[in-house]
């Protein structure tokens, strides 16, 4: 896993607890754009926004 990870991109899909972003259905789909366009690895900052 560390070698995938390696000189890949990372890529952060948080929001804000008061933005219209903060759900966990458009988190989801934040997420799964980024791995579909390259991204190795996502970071979410809530367990309920992973499905």
């Amino acid at each position: 896993m560390l070698k995938k990870l390696h000189h890949g991109l990372i890529v952060s899909c948080q929001a804000p607890a008061d933005s219209p972003l903060h759900n966990p259905t458009i988190i989801a789909a934040m997420a799964k754009a980024a791995v579909n366009q390259g991204a190795v690895a996502v970071r979410i900052d809530s367990p309920s926004h992973i499905h």
